[in-house]
């Protein structure tokens, strides 16, 4: 009894361990589907940095064309009073086309700052996912190598009691053997006894007769 009842626990365990394996195999298969996905959103994070890149590079550009010709339009502002005024009017629109590609163009960096604290925050996120990913792993084999143990534990103990049910069994057997001539001899016994009082009543009677 004491070592089906250790089997009993060593099978119960040997089940834990097995439904924990598989959960941490599940765990494994959705880190590495998730890691599949951040390689996806890195690659758009920086395809999107070098758009804003090219962005900003074609928004310089058109400030320093800008700003070029503003200081030409300046340099000729002393040659008569109406293509002053026309020039005034002109350098007043290309003043302010430069602040709105400035502004523009700081909106993109700022944009590109933004992806780039993400695009780090992914990256460390990734990090962690794969260094969670080779705990859970160690994890899984630990508790596999446990699993075969226990396994290897029980087949011990079962063939152990196997063993002592088959000790059990022929002394059972040897019992019964012993109880069947043990009731033989006593039944031989009470038949010699009553022959022997059989005996005896006849002498007696004999005796009687010969008086």
């Amino acid at each position: 009894a004491k070592k089906d009842g250790e089997i009993s626990v060593l099978r119960n365990d040997m089940r834990h361990n097995g439904e924990t394996a598989e959960r941490l195999r599940g765990e494994i298969r959705q880190n590495s589907q998730m890691g599949g996905n951040l390689e996806k959103e890195i690659a758009e994070k920086n395809r999107q940095i070098e758009e804003k890149r090219k962005y900003i590079a074609a928004r310089d550009a058109a400030f320093a064309d800008c700003s070029e010709e503003l200081e030409k339009l300046r340099g000729g502002v002393n040659e008569t009073a109406g293509r002053i005024e026309g020039f005034s009017q002109k350098i007043a629109g290309l003043t302010a086309q430069a602040a709105q590609e400035k502004t523009a163009g700081t909106a993109a960096a700022a944009s590109i700052a933004e992806i780039g604290l993400r695009l780090a925050d992914i990256r460390k996120s990734g990090r962690e996912k794969r260094e969670r990913e080779q705990s859970l792993a160690a994890q899984a084999e630990k508790l596999g190598h446990g699993l075969a143990q226990a396994q290897e534990r029980i087949r011990t103990l079962g063939n152990a009691a196997e063993g002592h049910r088959m000790k059990l069994q022929a002394r059972s057997e040897r019992r019964k053997t012993a109880e069947k001539e043990s009731e033989k001899l006593r039944l031989d016994l009470e038949e010699r006894l009553r022959r022997a009082r059989l005996l005896e009543d006849l002498e007696r009677n004999l005796e009687g007769f010969s008086q």
